[in-house]
């Protein structure tokens, strides 16, 4: 029987095509387990990579960034840990051609986004005790923004209030001019009864240099009166934009208080005339004094002729003195009939003082005694403030992630209350050089302490304001001071100044004692205010103000630079925050940068795989028998 094959050479072929569909469908899903595989192994190593963060700022402040010095030493890291996924040997050979880091975000980057990321993922973990409850995070700040404008304001129109007690001084240089021509004339009065014409000139020579400075003394006046009204103007124009800040009742007391400057100077305006007056009167009395040194000069001849005439008896030369005489004692005298002046100058020269001694000295006035004042030192020329910081950059912070960040700040940073050791840091007030941004510990401290002086200054200022009790008393105290001759608008600009130096003397004391460890709160009742006006006159003449104990409520030191640095521009501030991280990890690290710490990175590879199923019998030699090859791409990014 003749045997053909026909049904095995079919069934050869059917077997053949069924083989060829499993190998092909076996090579899809092991072409897709092998992107998979090596989607695995890239994430796999970049996790690897990032677990190597920096161990010492985890250490000191609990942050996680990836230090490298470029982005080949994170390619050779990330290769360093994929190489062993592809050098195995399994159904999913690949070899790379192309690694890339796609994107390197450090912690300098974008503002300072990355660090406040960093500290609120690790703050959201804790139980903090915030100084106020966040929900009144929003009022709390409203307040010291009110705080803020009044203390600009007051200070503002304080300084004007000191213009005027110098304009009332140049009025006072002229009325003691008028009274010495009177001293001077009385003089020339007793030389003409005495028949001395020498001692009258002599006199009246002291008195032409009196009246050559009447026209100066006016023009003095003319000069500060002038500028005192510019500066009001532009003074009253520069404070719209904080009055904005203000509730309507601190405002309309306020603007209560300034209406007096104006008319101030309103009132000047009435004395101005008779004041210029004073010149042309001072001409005019020369001449009474010329035409009076002519009729000397006459008289004296009339006497020297008398020595030839044979009836000299008959002469009498006191005649001729007592008629100059009764000419002279017509003199034009000018008087100030304006009121003028400031009659206590010894108490407003006091106030005045209290200013003075609180720019010249403020840690000495408030430090407590024996404290020791750090003398550390930074060189800021690689701070990541100086360095990394761009300004075009703005970085836009919620309310109450800027609370949780100054928390944070206030449980790593130390400053001038902080106990701990502090042998091995370049600088000790860490949370001061987050405010005064100086280079000095020194320098720190005093612009902390004077920008807290300046919020307590604007908050005790808007309790006296809304004070029916203090104002009046503030009132009274003008009133003293000014004086009964006094222009009668005179004594409320003096009675707000006096409130300014109240608010600012009682702020005094409270910094002394929030540097003393105690507490302050930020609101002042009648119950807790400390310092009276005596007191207040007592560190204007002194120098010296009397120990305040702490509240048991309120804030401390740390509280109000927390409170400060709300107002601080959240960017500023991380970078700041770098900066002192940055050199306490100097400490043992020289070089360190927080320029090179990565919060996020991103890597994409191409990589070369092997066909195993493209072809039959590749199965038992599954390398060598590859017919060709595909890429596979795959991208990992990680961040802390």
């Amino acid at each position: 029987m003749e045997k053909r094959g026909q049904i095995s050479v079919f069934l050869s072929l059917v077997l053949v095509c069924i083989s060829s569909l499993i190998l092909g469908l076996t090579e899809t899903a092991r072409t897709a387990g092998a992107r998979w595989y090596l989607q695995m192994a890239a994430d796999s190593a970049l996790s690897s990579v990032m677990s190597q963060y920096h161990r010492k700022l985890w250490e000191q402040y609990r942050l996680m960034y990836l230090e490298q010095e470029s982005e080949d030493d994170v390619l050779a890291d990330f290769r360093s840990y994929i190489t062993p996924y592809l050098e195995v040997k399994n159904w999913y050979p690949n070899t790379e051609k192309t690694l890339q880091v796609e994107n390197l975000e450090l912690v300098t980057d974008e503002g300072g986004q990355y660090m406040e990321q960093e500290i609120l993922d690790f703050m959201r973990y804790g139980i903090w005790e915030l100084d106020f409850p966040e929900d009144t995070v929003t009022e709390v700040w409203t307040h010291m923004k009110e705080a803020g404008a009044l203390e600009e304001i007051s200070s503002s129109y304080g300084s004007h209030t000191r213009e005027a007690v110098r304009l009332e001084k140049s009025i006072e240089a002229l009325d003691d001019a008028l009274e010495k021509q009177k001293s001077i004339h009385r003089a020339c009065m007793n030389a003409l009864e005495a028949g001395d014409g020498d001692h009258f000139r002599s006199e009246g020579k002291k008195l032409r240099s009196e009246l050559h400075k009447i026209p100066s003394l006016v023009k003095d006046y003319e000069k500060k009166a002038d500028q005192l009204r510019e500066k009001l103007k532009a003074t009253a124009q520069q404070c719209e934009a904080p009055k904005g800040d203000l509730s309507s009742s601190v405002r309309d007391a306020l603007e209560g208080e300034l209406r007096f400057y104006e008319s101030y100077t309103e009132k000047d305006g009435e004395r101005r005339q008779e004041i210029c007056s004073l010149t042309q009167s001072a001409v005019e009395q020369e001449q009474y004094l010329d035409e009076t040194l002519s009729e000397v000069e006459e008289v004296e001849d009339t006497i020297a002729s008398w020595d030839d005439d044979e009836d000299e008896e008959d002469h009498d030369p006191q005649e001729l003195w007592d008629g100059v005489a009764s000419h002279w004692s017509r003199y034009p005298f000018r008087e100030l009939n304006c009121p003028h002046g400031i009659q206590d100058k010894e108490k407003q020269g006091w106030l005045e003082q209290i200013g003075n001694i609180v720019s010249a000295d403020l840690l000495k006035l408030v430090l407590p005694e024996n404290a020791v004042v750090s003398g550390g030192t930074m060189d800021q020329s690689q701070f990541p403030s100086h360095t990394s910081m761009s300004q075009g950059e703005t970085l836009e912070t919620s309310l109450p992630a800027h609370v949780l960040v100054n928390e944070y700040c206030d449980r790593y940073f130390t400053d001038f209350l902080s106990t701990e050791e502090s042998a091995k840091k370049n600088i000790w007030y860490e949370l001061e050089y987050l405010l005064g941004e100086k280079d000095s510990d020194r320098a720190n401290l005093q612009s902390t302490v004077m920008q807290i002086l300046m919020l307590r200054e604007g908050m005790n200022l808007v309790h006296i304001l809304t004070s029916a009790e203090k104002r009046a008393e503030a009132r009274a105290l003008a009133a003293t001071i000014v004086g009964a001759s006094g222009i009668a608008p005179l004594v409320m600009v003096m009675e707000f100044f006096i409130m300014g130096v109240w608010a600012l003397g009682e702020a005094v004391a409270d910094v002394r004692a929030l540097m003393a460890g105690g507490k302050i709160s930020l609101f002042k009742t009648d119950q807790n205010w400390s310092l009276d006006l005596d007191g207040l006159l007592e560190l204007g003449k002194s120098h010296r103000i009397g120990e305040k104990a702490g509240q048991e409520s309120g804030l401390t030191y740390q509280g109000y630079i927390k409170m400060l640095l709300l107002l601080k521009t959240s960017q500023v501030q991380y970078y700041e925050m770098m900066d002192v991280m940055q050199m306490n990890i100097r400490l043992d690290q020289p070089g360190f940068l927080m320029n090179t710490l990565a919060y996020r990175v991103d890597i994409q590879g191409t990589y070369s795989g092997k066909h195993i199923f493209s072809s039959l019998g590749i199965v038992d030699n599954p390398v060598g028998g590859m017919d060709s090859g595909y890429e596979v791409h795959v991208s990992a990014g990680k961040a802390y």
